[in-house]
């Protein structure tokens, strides 16, 4: 029985001249040195440090409360979580869960599809959305709502804005223009036109007009080479 440390040491020499070199200290509180890690109870350690691995807590687990500095490759199940130490990748068969933001260095390559809570948002000064496959195509779809670029409006087969959604509806190869059109340049039509249905008809091919309103005409009228001629007032 002691009241103070029991050390266990080495020395070179055997005439007592060589102090030892302590290699196994028992402290009066109970905790134990070997060499410089201390052992407490469930805990390891140093005499600064020592609880920076703990093991237990009714589980088969080991809490480390300091830096864990790995030299090969880390594995979790075999294959459930592998970190490569030759260059840094990792595979995660699992779910990545992440509280906070993540910041990628490089290209993000997804091969399934890739869901947003958020907004995307691009800080590139020119950004562009590019669709690379052969075949197929790019489709910009909501599912219950609408499309919007730029203010213009796309809900279905309709464009508009957030006030008139259907100012233009495509419907079997048909345009229909629900608004004023205000139109200050020339338009090239093949097919036939129409207003209101039936109410102005153009037809193309032989360019008949049918008027079922009043037509006002502030100029003169002239019919073939002069056969009818309408002079204005």
């Amino acid at each position: 029985e002691t009241s103070g440390d029991l050390v266990f040491g080495t020395r070179t020499g055997t005439d007592g001249t060589v102090a030892a070199t302590e290699r196994i200290r028992i402290r009066n509180d109970g905790s134990v040195n070997v060499n410089s890690v201390r052992f407490t109870a469930t805990s390891l350690g140093t005499n600064a440090s020592p609880t920076i691995i703990t093991l237990g807590g009714g589980v088969a687990a080991a809490a480390v409360t300091g830096t864990f500095a790995v030299t090969g490759d880390v594995t979790v199940a075999t294959d459930k979580f592998v970190v490569t130490a030759t260059n840094g990748n990792t595979a995660i068969a699992g779910t990545l869960n992440s509280a906070g933001a993540t910041t990628l260095s490089s290209t993000l390559g997804v091969t399934g599809d890739a869901t947003y809570a958020g907004d995307a948002v691009f800080s590139k000064s020119a950004a562009v959305v590019t669709h690379t496959s052969a075949t197929g195509g790019l489709s910009i779809v909501s599912s219950h709502g609408f499309v919007e670029v730029e203010g213009v409006r796309f809900i279905g087969e309709s464009m508009g804005t957030n006030g008139f959604p259907d100012l233009i509806t495509f419907t079997n190869g048909v345009v229909n223009i629900n608004g004023t059109i205000v139109h200050t340049g020339t338009t090239d039509h093949t097919g036939d036109f129409e207003v209101g249905t039936d109410k102005f008809q153009v037809t193309a091919t032989s360019g008949d007009t049918t008027v079922k309103g009043t037509l006002a005409v502030d100029g003169d009228v002239t019919v073939g080479s002069g056969n009818f001629v309408v002079t204005a007032a």
